[in-house]
């Protein structure tokens, strides 16, 4: 059996060869060199943010020397040394930070009730040490305190403050009134070089 095909159906069946030829052309052979190139240009990319990466460690590496020397000058300082508490273990800077706030709230006028220290926390070259204490006192002794506190030296900072009026308003006779006592609830904690 013959196939007798007209002209024009002879071109658009050529035409229709040569698109699939090219098609096959393309996947087979320009495909894969796209996809290649991406691939090379993704790991130009990668390189490139590794050498700068490692560019930036070197940079690190050489600071190095020059970062110890400025820690071991600033070691030596006393003045820096004063800001934080000294000693081998969190027992010994929290009978440090007992003392100390003990001194500053006997000094407000006002009476220690309960010192308890909490666990040591560590962040770096620095310990935090913190204690816990409960006091009594009138509100110019807790302002003295606070004033205290907040100058004291190695530094301390109160995490948190809770003051009481255990006479309240109600509690006022119409006697003669004396000054008001409270309950101030805080914990203070300072810094602690490792030793």
């Amino acid at each position: 059996m013959k196939l007798v095909l007209s002209a024009q159906r002879q071109r658009v069946l050529a035409l229709v060869l040569l698109a699939g030829v090219l098609l096959l052309a393309v996947q087979l052979v320009l495909w894969p060199f796209w996809e290649a190139a991406q691939q090379h240009g993704q790991r130009v990319q990668r390189v490139a943010l590794l050498r700068r990466q490692v560019q930036a460690m070197e940079g690190l590496v050489g600071a190095r020397p020059a970062f110890e020397a400025a820690v071991a000058k600033l070691a030596g300082n006393a003045e820096l040394q004063a800001l934080t508490l000294s000693g081998d273990s969190a027992a010994i800077g929290g009978a440090q930070l007992q003392g100390q706030l003990t001194q500053i709230l006997t000094a407000a006028p006002a009476s220690v009730t309960s010192a308890q220290l909490l666990p040591e926390e560590t962040a770096g070259g620095l310990a935090l040490v913190r204690m816990q204490m409960a006091a009594e006192t009138d509100m110019r002794g807790l302002v003295s305190a606070l004033h205290a506190i907040g100058g004291a030296r190695p530094l301390l900072a109160i995490d948190r403050i809770a003051v009481r009026d255990p006479d309240g308003v109600f509690a006022m006779k119409p006697e003669k009134v004396l000054s008001n006592r409270l309950t101030v609830e805080m914990v203070v904690s300072a810094r602690m070089r490792a030793p």
